[in-house]
Parts: structure tokens; C-alpha cells; sequence
């Protein structure tokens, strides 16, 4: 579990996708938190060397392409914050300001989707957005998407399914059989990846991203509701 947990991470980092890094830290401390106790020192360290030296490689070998997305990644947002803000600078920083517009002017009941596209043009006709930003149809961030389409009730649903792991897995962290431990570890780690990797794209605005996170919380939920209720699955509150 422990070998898939670092290679899942080197994968991600050689996608070049820079929301997936920045959420890395965080799914780590769930995998440490829920299996921390039970990994020996020696183990810790050798899997943190291990981790240290994939990072140090895919971030120093030039052919990964993780260097080079970091540096235009640091570049753009640079450029932007200095004042150039077009989307060949930073395109979702545009697009989060256009949102966030957008979102002050109907907080509540948000926009629609026809309503989200014609407020983003006319934002873009009065010169407060870069025109380009008309190419994109939705926020490139899930809470914003949800918020600026369906309001604050549609920003209250997306919560509520991300929180619904959280308390069906919620005792499973802590109990003593492995087995439903790991399980109740990838029902947390399932919400936490979805909603840190939707701080900078709009997953559940794709039929393909609500049926991934549905599918897998039903597979994960079926087996772990599905093991033996005995003394030996039992969860240590019990």
C-alpha cells in the first residue's frame, strides 16, 4: 500500500499538473494519519527518502517536463500579478476573477449556465476581463463554477457531497482491522482529492468527473460496508 501511495504520487507529479501538486501534502497526511501508528521509524524513513529522492528526480531530470511546467507555471502568475492580465498569462486566475465578479453581483442565486456565459461576455465587452476569457465554459474551479451557476444552494450541495464520505468513512480511520482502515482511508482520501484537484478546475461540470466520484464512492462504500461485522472488524470506538 505503501509502494502505491508513492508511485500514485510520482504519477501525479509527472502529469504537469500543478493543482494535483499543490494537493499532494494533504492526501499524504491522510495515508500518515491513518497509518502513521503502525509504520516502525526506520520504515518512516525509508519511505521518506524515498519519497524525497522521486521528487528530487522528476524535478531535476529536464525530459520529466516537471521542471519546465513549475517554471512557466511561477512565470505566468508573475506576469499577472504584475499587471498583464490576459489569459496567455494566467488563464484561470482570469477566469476566477470573472467568477468572482459575477458571483458578488447574485451571490444567491447564482446565474445559470446560459446566464454564466452571457455575464462573462458582458464582462469581457466592458473591459473588465480579457476577451479570451468567452473560450471557456465554465469557472476552471469547482466551488466557483458551482456558486456563480446555482448560487449559494448549489455551493451547499457540492459541500455536502464532498462531506458525505467523511462522515460514512468516519469511524473506519481509526479502527483495527487493516483491511477496513485502508478502506475507510481511500473513502477519505477520495473527497479530499476531488476537492483539492477542483480548487483549479471544474471536475463535477463534466458528466465523466460526477460519474468517476460517484462510481468510486460506491465501490469503496460496497466493500467496506460489506466485510464481516465480528470482533475482529470491529472499530476501536466500539
Amino acid at each position: 500500500m505503501a509502494m502505491g501511495v508513492l508511485l500514485g504520487s510520482l504519477a501525479s507529479l509527472l502529469s504537469g499538473t500543478r493543482g494535483g501538486w499543490v494537493v499532494l501534502p494533504g492526501l499524504l497526511a491522510i495515508c500518515l494519519l491513518a497509518f502513521g501508528g503502525w509504520i516502525t521509524v526506520r520504515r518512516r524513513m525509508q519511505l521518506a527518502a524515498l519519497g524525497a529522492l522521486l521528487v528530487v528526480s522528476a524535478v531535476a531530470i529536464p525530459q520529466m517536463g516537471v521542471q519546465a511546467r513549475l517554471a512557466l507555471g511561477i512565470e505566468h502568475a508573475s506576469r499577472y500579478l504584475s499587471g498583464e492580465r490576459t489569459v496567455a498569462t494566467a488563464a484561470r486566475l482570469e477566469i476566477w476573477r470573472g467568477a468572482v465578479l459575477l458571483i458578488s453581483e447574485h451571490p444567491l442565486r447564482g446565474w445559470g449556465n446560459a446566464g454564466y456565459l452571457e455575464g462573462m461576455a458582458q464582462l469581457s465587452a466592458k473591459g473588465r476581463l480579457d476577451p479570451a476569457t468567452s473560450n471557456y465554459w465554465h469557472a476552471h474551479s469547482d466551488l466557483l463554477d458551482a456558486w456563480v451557476r446555482r448560487g449559494a444552494l448549489g455551493l451547499a450541495a457540492l459541500l455536502a457531497i464532498y462531506l458525505l464520505p467523511v462522515y460514512l468513512f468516519r469511524h473506519g480511520i481509526s479502527a483495527r482491522d487493516p483491511t477496513r482502515r485502508a478502506l475507510a482511508t481511500c473513502g477519505l482520501l477520495l473527497p479530499a482529492g476531488f476537492a483539492g484537484f477542483g480548487l483549479s478546475y471544474a471536475f463535477m461540470a463534466y458528466s465523466a468527473g460526477v460519474a468517476a466520484y460517484t462510481g468510486w464512492l460506491c465501490v469503496i462504500w460496497g466493500l467496506y460496508v460489506s466485510l464481516p461485522p465480528s470482533a475482529n472488524y470491529s472499530d476501536s470506538s466500539s
